[in-house]
């Protein structure tokens, strides 16, 4: 499988906010923990399409 590292190169930015919300919000933290799995889940399926791309490709 293509690393996950390969999709969140294109999104550094994004990432990091994602994460330093969920870690900094305090009372708030469940919304901004919802947003950053909701978006770590959107590189992991990323990751799964480049990936059955190269297999296809192969």
């Amino acid at each position: 499988m293509i690393p996950l590292s390969t999709v969140l190169r294109g999104d550094v930015d994004g990432y990091v906010n994602a994460l330093t919300t969920y870690r900094y919000d305090g009372d708030d933290r469940s919304p901004a923990l919802h947003a950053y799995v909701e978006q770590f889940l959107g590189y992991v399926g990323a990751a799964v399409s480049a990936a059955e791309r190269f297999r296809l490709g192969s």
